[in-house]
């Protein structure tokens, strides 16, 4: 498949790849959905360790030039490695999942998915949302106040008393996702301008230095963005440190 024909009739900006330079190319669904939010937060807490394997980032997400900055400016993944599209066109050209399985429209078929429903290891996921994950990094990794609700917040220093110590503790990804669930839904019309592709699924595909496709993974449920979720970067090392 040439990704970069496909990327380049979409977004023709696009330099795909740089000379002597991996490239890592996301593509999420709506920046309204909630693996976009969770991956976004999860590659802004690791630009430091993509500049130093040099890795060239390019993240495309479905909204509006409105829902790409404000998608940026809460997950704090810069303007730079951004782009969006209005549609899912360039999804159904790179053949990834739709999310439709009923003709019922987005939001029965989204509320299926997080239901588990045709939706493999959402539940699983959600699971671990609330018990942690000792194999997992911790999100949370300074002491500061997070608001969980308009009117309700907590000290991350709380999660220490669940599990003391830089894994993944109890309530601590739960916490986040209710945190980008309510950013969501308060702004939906701006993140999401076109409800119909809400339940688009994503992928992510990664190209060594001389343009090779080493890996890829196009997820099919809800909140399982990476192949790996206790260590969704995991594919980073074995296709690139370790060779």
């Amino acid at each position: 498949m040439d990704y970069s024909r496909i990327i380049n009739k979409y977004l023709p900006d696009i330099e795909l790849f740089q000379a002597n330079k991996p490239t890592l190319l996301i593509i999420l669904g709506s920046f309204g959905d909630f693996d976009s939010f969770e991956y976004g937060q999860l590659i802004s807490r690791k630009l430091e360790v993509l500049q130093e394997l040099n890795i060239n980032l390019v993240a495309i997400g479905i909204g509006s030039q409105e829902s790409k900055i404000k998608f940026s400016n809460f997950t704090r993944l810069p303007h730079s490695f951004l782009f969006n599209v209005e549609n899912n066109y360039l999804h159904n050209d790179l053949g990834l999942e739709d999310g439709y399985k009923y003709d019922l429209g987005p939001f029965f078929n989204l509320i299926l998915m997080c239901t588990g429903f045709n939706s493999p290891g959402t539940l699983r996921e959600v699971l671990r949302g609330y018990t942690g994950d000792k194999s997992s990094e911790a999100i949370f990794l300074k002491e500061e106040t997070i608001s969980l609700l308009p009117f309700f917040s907590i000290e991350t220093s709380l999660f220490n008393r669940l599990r003391n110590n830089k894994s993944l503790r109890p309530f601590e990804l739960a916490s986040q996702r209710l945190i980008n669930m309510v950013e969501v839904l308060s702004n939906w019309n701006k993140y999401v301008p076109i409800n119909k592709f809400i339940v688009q699924r994503g992928a992510t595909l990664l190209f060594n230095e001389t343009e090779q496709l080493v890996y890829s993974y196009m997820p099919k449920s809800l909140l399982c963005f990476s192949e790996t979720m206790d260590k969704p970067l995991e594919f980073i090392d074995s296709n690139l440190r370790n060779k």
